[in-house]
């Protein structure tokens, strides 16, 4: 993306270069003749290569239309020239021709249109996109806070950035006295990153040298500014005179020397007396604390802390490496890309082994999980592969599975998608803006972004708290709830997840929640689960219950009821009697399960004795079924 941006700056430059060398009479040949070979030679080198040289890829249509656009541009003078057309009509002429070609690439529905029109997304990025922190546009105040000092341009920049208009104005005057086609560019490029910026935030990071180069200019400028002011006194005093400003400073030109009276002062320390003027020491003192010192010390402070995973993100998926089974996909492998499929033209489906399985989280994730883990993600940046939802084709991908209220439907995506692992953290469930909500940005993906809030009045007003629906929806469930049976209300009730358990969480809470803490990261394990089946008698309440210790020494109950018709069958997601070779070695630890029948009396319910029964591993993992005595 940032070299084709920086072709989309270059084109920009063109047309202004070419207009305003045309209108002004001047020849426009070189730009042709210096731009072409500048674009081909790349084209050439990249042709060759797979896939980054295709015919549709964003490289190879931006370095031709960049061609193009030199070409045509040339044609246009040359011709207008030829007829003697009024040069003042080249705008119009080369914005006709603009127009006209996106309207018959647009008619054929050509690839590089496509292309063109998402290169524009740059400046306006989409719904979708914007669920992407680095896609943010930057801002002088804070979106959250509203206050100067915690907006992007300070935190990121500090002084230069706004010292660095100075420069803009400063350069414009440069070149109407004379235009010169470098400082064109250099304007050009500056203002279209300026706007890069404040469309998405990821691009600061290219404006950063132009405010190095703006600062550099505006610093120099006042610098040379201050020389002259006081440089005549300083060689009047020395026995000279200014000649007046030239290129590179002021030119001094020695007067005959006068002859001294007691002693004659080396030529050394004049020199070291005209550079050493308190003027230019103040004014250099000034510059270095107002446009390097906040740069510079912000830059120190940032240096102290490490970028890449929160502390609990490493530690669980160091834990998913050492104590999960193999995928058998070596991770330090070569693998050669699975070829297009000339009929959908999208790249065929990898032909993974039998062993291979894969983690299912948000895609901001999927790099650690492949880095730290070393397992296979569901979704990741790299194309936002594996998001799924109306954004991606409605291919099941991670926004339906943690989104949907409908627990077959995430499970279908689970199978869908080879599915052993789900990893959540609460970023993913932080519908409550506590900590940074991430919840809202799956929504947008999964193209339902209302009813998870309803307004509740309290004694202190009205309060907005997330709703039935959000605490519905899979993520909710698993972070939240731990995939636990839980009563909303009366009216509303939250089954158990059968088929997921809670193997690992992560140390660190983030907020209490039904007397439960809530860790940062939690990884489920999703399951076929073992059935429990047994008989009762018609109309009596059954119930199953197991008390779950986590690694963390946090304790809650699994359990769930149902009405007897003289059978039952429960499915169960933990195993009672730990880990087995070749499996998941979970230290999330259960003790017998509970079975309990209950008579309805009086509006009372009267439980019998609960019976233990024990699961072992391999009937969860493998779904059998276990007969539960009466």
């Amino acid at each position: 993306m940032g070299a084709s941006l920086f072709i989309f700056v270059l084109i920009i430059y063109a047309v202004v270069q070419y207009v305003l060398d045309h209108v002004r009479g001047k020849s426009t040949d070189y730009l042709c003749i210096i731009a072409v070979p500048v674009f081909l030679i790349p084209l050439v080198m990249i042709a060759p290569v797979p896939y980054i040289g295709s015919l549709t890829g964003i490289s190879f249509i931006s370095l031709l239309l960049a061609i193009a656009v030199f070409i045509i541009l040339s044609a246009i003078s040359f011709l207008m020239n030829q007829k003697k057309i009024n040069p003042y009509g080249y705008p119009l002429a080369v914005l006709a021709v603009a127009v006209i070609s996106i309207a018959i690439l647009s008619a054929l529905s050509l690839p590089i249109y496509s292309k063109i029109i998402g290169a524009l997304h740059v400046f306006i990025p989409s719904e979708s996109s914007l669920t992407i922190a680095e896609v943010h546009g930057m801002h002088i105040f804070s979106q959250y806070t509203g206050k100067f000092l915690d907006g992007e341009a300070w935190r990121w920049f500090t002084t230069p950035f706004f010292i660095a208009f100075a420069a803009f104005p400063w350069i414009g005057y440069n070149i109407a006295k004379k235009f010169r086609a470098e400082e064109i560019l250099i304007l050009v490029w500056c203002v279209v990153m300026l706007f890069a910026c404040f469309g998405q935030n990821r691009f600061a990071a290219y404006y950063a040298v132009n405010v190095a180069l703006l600062c550099g200019f505006v610093s120099w400028k006042i610098i040379e500014f201050v020389w002259l002011k006081g440089a005549g006194d300083v060689v009047e005093k020395a026995g000279g005179k200014i000649k007046g400003k030239t290129k590179g400073g002021a030119g001094v030109e020695k007067a005959k020397p006068k002859k001294a009276h007691n002693s004659e002062k080396s030529p050394e320390m004049e020199k070291v007396k005209r550079y050493l003027r308190p003027e230019l020491i103040i004014t250099c003192l000034i510059i270095g604390l107002v446009v390097f010192f906040p740069p510079l010390n912000a830059s120190l402070a940032t240096a102290k802390y490490g970028g890449g995973p929160a502390d609990d993100w490493y530690e669980s998926l160091s834990w998913m490496r050492n104590n999960t089974p193999d995928t058998g996909v070596d991770y330090y492998a070569h693998y050669d890309r699975p070829p297009i499929n000339e009929t959908t033209g999208r790249i065929e489906v990898y032909n993974y082994p039998e062993s291979a399985y894969s983690v299912i989280s948000w895609w901001d994730y999927g790099h650690w999980i492949t880095r730290i883990a070393r397992r296979i993600p569901v979704a990741n940046p790299f194309g936002q592969q594996g998001i799924g939802g109306p954004y991606c084709g409605n291919d099941p991908g991670a926004c339906v599975f943690f989104v949907t209220t409908n627990v077959s439907e995430a499970n279908n995506v689970a199978d869908a998608l080879d599915v052993r692992y789900v990893v959540t953290d609460f970023m993913m469930a932080d519908a409550f803006n506590v900590f940074y909500n991430k919840f809202s940005a799956m929504t947008v993906w999964f193209g339902d972004t209302g009813g998870y809030y309803t307004q509740v009045d309290t004694g202190e007003g009205p309060q907005i708290d997330p709703s039935t629906k959000y605490f519905s929806t899979m993520v909710a469930r698993l972070h939240i709830f731990d995939g636990r049976g839980v009563a909303l209300s009366e009216e509303f009730y939250l089954e158990p997840l059968r088929h997921y358990r809670l193997i690992h969480e992560s140390p660190s809470n983030i907020i209490v929640m039904g007397g439960q803490p809530i860790k940062y990261v939690k990884v489920f394990e999703y399951v076929k689960g073992a059935k429990l089946k047994g008989t009762a008698p018609i109309g009596s309440l059954v119930e199953i219950a197991t008390n779950v210790s986590t690694n963390r020494g946090r304790k809650f109950i699994y359990a769930e009821r149902m009405m007897s018709n003289g059978t039952y069958v429960f499915t169960v997601p933990y195993s009672t009697e730990g880990p087995i070779d070749g499996g998941t070695n979970f230290d999330v630890f259960t003790s017998p399960y509970t079975v309990s029948v209950g008579y309805v009396t009086n509006a009372t319910v009267a439980w019998t004795e609960g019976k233990e029964v024990h699961v072992p591993e391999e009937a969860v993992m493998e779904g059998k079924t276990i007969t539960v005595n009466s």
